[in-house]
């Protein structure tokens, strides 16, 4: 991945602790992590933040229970974090899906909508294949700012 100057955003949605701490060590320090712990948390994120939310990719997680806090958060999964960015972003937005999960359906529904789907299950995802797909985000994002 080439240096950029100006750093860029990434939304990370994953519960797990030790997942977000690999995923922190793994990013360049031009890359700027947005966490959310929850499915709540990654609505909301994606309601206010908008179409871009000046995000140059999402990484998404599809169980999401182990940092649920509110009611709200224990009653809602992965689906809907789907569903809401296939509602509020963007789809020049790449997504990662790191999900263990079997989520084909889902990931196909997002691919049908016209998302640059990637998915790579965590336990086959390493620090070589984040930075290669941060690659492809980096020039993407790079290619949406000259235009």
């Amino acid at each position: 991945m080439k240096t950029r100057k100006k750093p860029f955003r990434l939304l990370i949605v994953e519960d797990d602790q030790d997942r977000i701490r690999f995923l922190h060590c793994w990013l360049p320090e031009e890359v700027k992590p947005v966490v959310a712990t929850s499915a709540g948390k990654a609505l909301t994120i994606l309601r206010l933040d908008g179409p871009r939310g000046e995000y140059a990719g999402i990484l998404l997680d599809y169980n999401l229970e182990k940092q649920a806090v509110t009611k709200r958060d224990q009653e809602l999964s992965g689906k809907e974090v789907y569903h809401a960015v296939m509602q509020y972003v963007s789809l020049d937005v790449p997504l990662l899906v790191h999900s263990n999960a079997s989520i084909s359906d889902e990931i196909r529904k997002l691919e049908k909508r016209g998302f640059w789907v990637t998915h790579i299950p965590f336990h086959d995802l390493s620090r070589q294949r984040l930075r290669e797909w941060l690659g492809e985000v980096c020039e993407n994002w790079e290619d949406l700012e000259d235009a």
